[in-house]
């Protein structure tokens, strides 16, 4: 909720804020999505490693900083 967003992302404007917050929940699911048919494909011999296609292990830490992003620019 709002409780992390605002300490990282105090220095927006309320409405920038909110506005980021948003764009950073679409910007993982879309991401989660595309991540799946990645994933989907190469089970079905149709997508490689440079494809784009991360690890579990790589993905959360590439999801932080993604949001991370988008709610610290100035």
């Amino acid at each position: 909720g709002s409780a992390y967003v605002i300490p990282i992302a105090a220095h927006l404007e309320p409405r920038v804020r909110r506005f980021r917050a948003r764009a950073a929940i679409q910007n993982v699911v879309t991401s989660l999505g595309v991540l799946s048919a990645l994933w989907d494909a190469a089970d079905r011999g149709e997508a490689s490693p440079d494809d784009g296609i991360l690890t579990d292990a790589e993905v959360i830490p590439e999801l932080v900083g993604m949001v991370l992003a988008i709610l610290t620019a100035p």
